[in-house]
């Protein structure tokens, strides 16, 4: 692999999380691998190990040829309406090709030198340059790339293990919502082929696009105002999405209706979502699906608020495994328990959701708290 022959000129030790049915595959190339199941679980598995170690995580995908820089100040495009301007700026900028390890420890240290102290990293999401000279240097409030990204140990924040895909952008509000903000270099930019490259994000898609009209309704669920489908894209419709944070909450605000000569606001829950294959996919019309799947996360968002604090009561179950994850949840709060991952009895990785968490409740082992945290 390309990207492991870039590790190695620079010492890089690497390890490669995987599905099971890669892991072969893998171990065939020579490189460090383990199971760490498919997407959104792999990519907790990493960011766990790492706090384990109290390391900072640094997450690459596999199909990333070279990272590039380019040396210029903010340009001024002001009254363009092209890119002629841009395209021709970028013909006199210095750029450099630089390695993971420097473009990882540019970002740590442009990270922990920020006074707002944000704990996630990233790069500018597209190839195009000129798309981002006319911007600032670095942005806190933008979407961040699942292909390479920097994360503090400390953060709490997980990928949603019920998104198939786009768990990159519920990754980064996560971030935003819980450290105030993030950090994109917006003139550090990869050269990937995950577009056309098998396996990964790409397997999950469809050619109609409903996996990804599912999954950007959960993202319109879980962070109303912020996403709005993306109609410039050469792509299909409704498959594609904008992230704008500065609108996060205002849905509501700029939906009401006059009834009565009185205004009416409607109302908008947030909510996490239920694994979608839980509300019969196969055979639904997406528009349906997404009305069913923001009803069922808003009543169990407003039942299990992610601030409440959960208790293990030590109430003893009939499995060995049901006890060690309920122990796991004691003193944490709903939203750091959902999306952790557990093993069941036949040793089989699973991950802890609603579902469970009703279960373990109504057994008895946990309950919900909303007073602080204490032992």
């Amino acid at each position: 692999m390309v990207i492991e022959g870039l590790f190695k000129q620079v010492g890089i030790k690497s390890v490669w999380y995987v599905d099971e049915q890669s892991l072969a595959d893998y171990k065939k190339l020579g490189v460090d691998a383990k199971v760490g199941g498919k997407l959104t679980p792999a990519r907790n598995m990493v960011l766990d190990d790492a706090k384990k170690k109290n390391l900072v995580a640094v997450e690459v995908s596999d199909d990333i040829g070279k990272w590039i820089y380019f040396d210029c100040e903010k340009q001024d495009f002001r009254g363009e309406k092209d890119f002629k301007k841009a395209n021709a700026s970028l013909l006199g900028t210095k750029k450099y090709i630089i390695s993971p390890l420097a473009a990882a420890q540019f970002m740590l240290a442009k990270m922990r030198a920020d006074p707002d102290k944000p704990h996630l990293g990233g790069v500018f999401p597209t190839a195009n340059a000129a798309m981002t000279l006319g911007s600032s240097e670095f942005g806190k409030q933008h979407f961040i790339l699942g292909d390479f990204f920097v994360a503090e140990p400390a953060s709490p924040c997980r990928f949603d293990t019920n998104m198939t895909l786009k768990e990159d952008y519920d990754y980064t509000c996560a971030h935003i919502k819980q450290h105030g903000c993030v950090l994109r270099c917006n003139r550090m930019f990869l050269q990937v082929k995950h577009a056309t490259n098998a396996g990964g994000a790409v397997a999950s898609r469809d050619s109609a696009g409903a996996k990804e009209k599912v999954n950007i309704a959960i993202l319109q669920t879980k962070w109303p105002g912020v996403f709005r489908n993306n109609g410039r894209r050469k792509c299909t419709a409704g498959t594609e999405v904008t992230m704008n944070w500065s609108g996060y909450g205002k849905v509501a605000a700029a939906g009401k209706e006059k009834k009565g000569g009185a205004a009416k606001e409607k109302k908008e829950k947030t909510a996490s979502p239920l694994k979608v294959k839980k509300l019969g996919m196969k055979g639904m019309k997406v528009k349906t699906l997404q009305k069913k799947l923001a009803m069922k996360t808003g009543k169990l968002a407003t039942q299990f608020p992610d601030s409440a604090v959960l208790k293990y009561t030590k109430e003893v179950a009939g499995v060995d495994y049901i006890n060690a994850r309920c122990s796991k949840c004691h003193l944490k709060t709903i939203g750091e328990c959902r999306g952790t991952t557990y093993k069941d009895a036949a040793g089989k990785e699973k991950t802890y959701g609603y579902s469970d968490l009703q279960y373990d409740i109504k057994g008895g082992r946990l309950v919900v708290t909303k007073s602080k945290r204490s032992a």
